[in-house]
């Protein structure tokens, strides 16, 4: 999520995204919002949430340390009518914090030491439930390690600690031109090398991997049985990624040809007039953004035949940004395969709708992090409609249509000290999206909001449908896109026999 926020880490804060979107767009995109369970026709009751909290397990990790925290806060979000709770109980660097048998469980936080014997996901369950309160397990898949520890330092992560062969390759060149006479030229070599981003990904294509990922995802649904599980960083860590070996024969194999030149037929990099460093596609380049969005979309669909073989009561869900434009650069297509992105998007390929995973997913949580909230005020500012909480729903909107229910998420600290710019925002996203996403516990716990959300959830009781729901049942088009099939995967936990 908005961990650069919570730490002040640059390296993970999600870029507001400039989107080219005008006022007539805008207008007619608001005709084709897809809201409300009503949507979901036979899925009904699949994920009944309208207002989500989410909780990211390193800022929170003393909040919600012991049952005593865990049921103050499940009382506090009964008391303001939030009805669903998500913990992220997998971050960034890959240590979680439930008793796993899979992966390794962080013993240490910025001096924090958490209780070993404390099951985070069984206390939320058992007590949320006892509240009408729906917990859902969050966790970010393709992200294991970190540059830098808070506490040591150092590296620190899954990878680091014997799976360094898992790591994507990046293709890149210095953020900064070198200024001790050393080669400004773009190289290849494994992620952590390149020393460009906090988090450190792993290569989506290796196998062992996905491997890897799918049992952590299978063990937390058949261990605990959530209400939901929502997958974060499913995605690669920029356009400089991935080629590794492995990503190299998974896409020849997909082209049904050698590659050529490695990686210089996908894309070269140079030096922008301004000093950044600019990427410059080569003969490849399309076939390549396809193959990454494809290979995404494959992991979604073995994701959720996972999650959907323990229990299809269990709900699966992504989180994503609004700023569908520039998710080519993570090789992602989180819209519907019925939304043809290259009628509105030069850098979108012609078969880039084939990607499109949102018909796999229950529920999609999508970040309409931004202090500007309605799209008139956007563009009295001079900045673009997409800019604004109203514009980005508006985006999101047109790209899912009516494949899954989408959830407006707002980041808490951008209205820090207003609440009632904050409710504004909640209101907007009740209005324009089928609910509401507050990130995060540590913002409206510190804030104090509690009442403002009770305001909320009260101006919107749970009878409430949003204009957008009803056109859309009006007309008949809340039918679902029925998603692809696709080839079954393992779904045992082929690395809890080495614990």
């Amino acid at each position: 999520m908005m961990a650069g926020r919570l730490f002040g880490w640059a390296g993970f804060s999600r870029s507001c995204a400039k989107q080219r979107l005008s006022a007539f767009v805008i207008l007619l995109v608001a005709l084709t919002f897809a809201c409300s369970t009503t949507v979901q026709g036979a899925r009904q009751g699949i994920d009944p949430g309208r207002v989500y909290l989410w909780a990211e397990s390193s800022a929170n990790l003393k909040r919600l340390g012991s049952t005593t925290g865990v049921v103050e806060i499940l009382d506090k979000m009964k008391g303001a009518g939030i009805d669903t709770l998500i913990i992220e109980v997998k971050p960034v660097h890959g240590h979680v914090v439930y008793p796993s048998k899979i992966a390794p469980r962080l013993k240490l936080w910025k001096g924090y030491q958490p209780d070993p014997n404390f099951d985070v996901i069984a206390v939320a369950l058992a007590e949320g439930h006892k509240r009408g309160i729906r917990v859902i397990v969050a966790l970010n898949v393709f992200a294991e390690g970190l540059d830098k520890s808070p506490d040591s330092g150092g590296k620190f992560g899954v990878v680091f600690e014997g799976h360094t062969d898992w790591a994507a390759w990046n293709y890149a060149m210095p953020a900064k031109a070198p200024t001790d006479g050393t080669s400004d030229t773009a190289a290849l070599k494994p992620i952590y090398e390149h020393d460009k981003s906090l988090a450190i990904f792993v290569s989506p294509n290796n196998p062992d991997v996905r491997k890897y990922e799918l049992s952590i995802i299978r063990e937390i649904a058949a261990t605990y049985r959530p209400d939901g599980i929502v997958l974060d960083r499913t995605r690669f860590n920029s356009i400089e990624s991935d080629f590794s070996p492995s990503a190299r024969a998974a896409f020849e194999k997909q082209i049904g040809r050698k590659a050529g030149r490695w990686p210089e037929d996908i894309v070269t990099w140079q030096r922008a007039a301004n000093g950044t460093p600019k990427h410059v596609p080569g003969p490849l380049f399309d076939k390549w953004l396809y193959f990454r969005a494809k290979t995404i979309r494959d992991f979604f669909s073995e994701a959720r035949r996972v999650v959907k073989g323990v229990s299809p009561s269990i709900s699966f869900g992504d989180y994503v940004g609004s700023w569908y434009g520039d998710y080519w650069n993570e090789g992602l297509n989180w819209a519907s395969d019925q939304y043809d992105a290259h009628k509105d998007h030069k850098w979108a390929p012609r078969n880039w709708k084939y990607a499109g995973y949102a018909g796999l997913l229950d529920v999609l949580f999508t970040g309409l992090y931004y202090k500007i909230i309605s799209a008139e005020d956007a563009t009295a500012a001079g900045s673009s409609a997409g800019a604004s909480v109203e514009g980005g729903a508006a985006i999101v909107n047109k790209a899912v249509g009516a494949s899954t229910k989408s959830i407006g998420s707002i980041n808490l600290d951008d209205y820090k000290g207003d609440a009632n710019r904050f409710l504004r925002a909640t209101r907007m996203c009740m209005e324009k999206t089928c609910g509401v996403m507050l990130f995060d516990l540590i913002y409206l716990d510190e804030f104090n909001w509690w009442s403002a959300v009770k305001q909320l959830t009260t101006d919107y009781p749970p009878s409430f449908k949003s204009p957008a729901a009803k056109a859309l049942e009006a007309r008949g088009e809340g039918r679902r896109v029925k998603p692809k099939p696709a080839n079954k995967p393992c779904l045992v936990c082929p690395y809890a026999a080495k614990q």
